[in-house]
């Protein structure tokens, strides 16, 4: 399939240029990039392995340059790349002016909030997805915002609660559910077992944690003593911001399987409308796992 085509300006010696980047699937640890650009008029594919942190670049047709010059392009090269690449590298981590800050106008911005009619009835398909997959008793909503799918679970009558990081998260959720929501974190989950929650969900939420909070994310699943999870993990959209853990799904089922066997991963619901999460793409697979008890 055809991901989106991402453009960045890039400048050499004051000369404006632009490049034009597209990601592809993972194919084990590797991902290739295709892309073209204005200030050396060439093309080509960038080959990436993101377990040992290495790329190869093949163009399309040489560029024409002094060796004098060789450099400068290289240097021009490493610098664009340096811009996406970071996502993939295992084992990469933002610094602290890297890091998305999940404030009000972020989640303002994304449409999350006052959300429209097609967007309720994203969270109704997905809120009937859930409840397929899992038959969930009491649910924890991750990355809630403020809290659309909450609501949409309980109206099935699964007792459902949920967190989002978000400063003064309380002065964006729905008034109605300020007693169901937590501010809170994946690798500090603001509930305890006592709370007795089954199923932990989370939609397009784990790609937003750096990689270094994830074992901690799996302590906190085990010290709810979560029974279920349903995730729903992008892949490979660098550009969203946010997207700080762009890995491929077996590298990601590997962070839990110790604790969390890998049941089954849906790409399509057929009995439902093709809304977002429900369009059979790449980045939209729902992953289905349930606590090992051997």
């Amino acid at each position: 399939m055809k991901f989106p085509e991402i453009e960045i300006k890039t400048s050499v010696q004051g000369q404006e240029g632009r490049f034009f980047v597209r990601a592809s699937e993972w194919a084990a640890d590797s991902i290739n990039f295709e892309f073209k650009e204005t200030l050396f008029s060439t093309s080509g594919l960038i080959e990436f392995n993101a377990q040992t942190g290495t790329l190869n670049i093949k163009l399309s047709s040489p560029i024409q340059t002094h060796q004098d010059k060789q450099q400068e392009v290289n240097a021009y090269f490493k610098a664009v790349i340096k811009l996406f690449i970071n996502n993939f590298r295992y084992g990469w981590m933002p610094q602290a002016h890297e890091k998305t800050d999940y404030t009000i106008d972020y989640h303002r911005g994304k449409n999350y909030l006052e959300a429209s009619d097609n967007e309720k009835n994203i969270k109704k398909m997905q809120a009937n997805i859930i409840k397929l997959i899992a038959s969930p008793h009491k649910a924890l909503v991750a990355g809630c915002s403020d809290g659309a799918l909450v609501e949409a679970l309980q109206e099935k009558e699964i007792k459902t609660f949920g967190f989002d990081i978000v400063p003064n998260l309380h002065q964006m959720v729905r008034p109605h559910l300020k007693n169901f929501i937590r501010e809170g974190s994946a690798s500090q989950i603001p509930y305890n077992e006592a709370d007795s929650f089954d199923t932990f969900v989370a939609i397009d939420v784990l790609e937003h944690i750096p990689e270094n909070e994830i074992a901690l994310m799996v302590e906190e699943w085990l010290r709810l003593d979560i029974k279920k999870l349903v995730l729903l993990i992008n892949l490979n959209d660098w550009f969203y911001e946010g997207h700080i853990t762009m890995r491929p799904l077996p590298w990601w089922l590997s962070q839990w399987s110790a604790h969390f066997k890998h049941v089954q991963t849906f790409k399509n619901f057929p009995q439902f409308e093709p809304l977002y999460s429900n369009k059979r793409t790449y980045n939209q697979q729902w992953v289905y796992c349930e606590k090992s008890f051997s």
